[in-house]
Formats: C-alpha cells, structure tokens, sequence
C-alpha cells in the first residue's frame, strides 16, 4: 500500500502569502471611512503623487488634508493642481512647516505638530459641514498610523 503525500504545509505557506499580498493591496489604496464629525472621511498609505493629486482634486468639497510633511510638500511642489481644493493641511510629524510661498499663500489654514495626539485636538474643533477629512502616512510607521486614525474616528 503506497502512502498518499500530502501538500499541507506548502499549501498553507501559500495561501498565507497571498494573504498576506492581499492586505497589502488593500492597503495601499484610498479607503473610505463614511462620515466623521459631518465629514467625507478617507485614509490612504503611500499613496502614488500623481493618483493622489487626481483625487484631491476631484472631491466635491474642500478638504482637509492629514498628512507627513514631505508627503505634503512633494504633493504641492509637482502638482500644484492640488491647491485648489484644500483648505486646512495638518502635518503631524513636524511643527517646522516648509512648504513653497504658493502653498502658504493660497491654503487657508496650515498646522504642524509633531504628534498624533495634538491632531486629534485639533480635528475635534473643525467639524466642519460640507468638507472631506483625508489622511495619508508612509513609511514604517504608515500602517500604525492609519489604524490609529480608524481608531479615532470610530470612538
């Protein structure tokens, strides 16, 4: 009698794989939150610059832009398109803001902090109608950050 040769662990490392393949794409594209404080909210991990400015600038409203810095300033300095819609940018991991004149001249409200925490605060006084809350993060520390967004606006 022969033995049948099974394939479990080999399978299994697959389907982990592809798995995990699968998270990471979800992950790497916008994902809508619903309504947050009366607001269109989204969230998005190292989102590419150009498909990036193509969706702040086709939102509805004004936006409210959460994000790093060089995100931020790479985003405005090539695709200056993007100016249009924003109203309020927020740059969590820095208080020192350098971004190019057009930019500070042209966003009505431009807050740096150089925490999560102190943008919760600052989010809270907003709730503004009629707007979309849109948070980006990269780097290392992109998908803890994001999770800690959807922790703050599912509270």
């Amino acid at each position: 009698m022969r033995k049948k040769l099974t394939t479990t662990k080999p399978t299994s490392l697959v389907e982990l794989r592809n798995e995990g393949l699968k998270d990471i794409r979800s992950r790497e594209v916008m994902q809508a939150h619903g309504k947050f404080l009366w607001m269109d909210t989204f969230s998005w991990i190292s989102p590419k610059f150009d498909v990036l400015a193509k969706v702040l600038t086709s939102f509805p409203f004004s936006v409210i832009w959460i994000g790093t810095h060089d995100q931020m300033r790479c985003a405005l300095k090539y695709y200056p398109e993007v100016l249009e819609g924003l109203e309020t940018v927020i740059v969590y991991d820095q208080g020192n803001i350098k971004f190019e004149d057009e930019a500070l001249v042209n966003i009505k409200n431009i807050v740096g902090t150089g925490d999560l925490e102190s943008v919760w605060k600052i989010i809270g006084s907003l709730q503004e109608k009629k707007r979309v809350l849109f948070f980006t993060s990269e780097g290392e520390n992109g998908i803890d950050h994001v999770e800690e967004f959807k922790a703050f606006i599912e509270k």
